[in-house]
């Protein structure tokens, strides 16, 4: 319909980690033999997507990991800026470490 292309990549289970590059790797084949405009959304949350869109700029724009990362705190991850404390922002920042362990070792350690 309308010429959209839908294509459904589950997301791994634990959403409390980021997965692996193997998955990535298969969202990152999809945007790439896309012919058009790409969007990525998941139902489930704005956290998932962020973590999506910032592993494919990573692999496949020239955005510094500075300008990934800010984005990354932007668009999923808002209450590790100006978020209360408590277990909803502990379960952020342990999913946002582990993206940036993974993704941007060079920058956190």
């Amino acid at each position: 319909m309308f010429g959209i292309k839908y294509n459904n990549l589950t997301y791994p289970l634990d959403a409390n980690v980021v997965p692996e590059h193997t998955f990535f790797e298969k969202v990152n084949n999809a945007i790439v033999n896309n012919n058009g405009k790409t969007y990525i959304h998941c139902g489930s949350g704005k956290k998932r997507t962020s973590v999506c869109v910032a592993v494919y700029e990573k692999s496949h724009t020239l955005k510094t990991d500075g300008q990934i990362i800010s984005n990354v705190l932007k668009t999923g991850f808002e209450e590790l800026n100006h978020g209360k404390y408590g277990p909803k922002r502990d379960k952020l920042l342990h999913i946002f470490k582990d993206l940036a362990k993974k993704y941007f070792p060079e920058h956190f350690n």
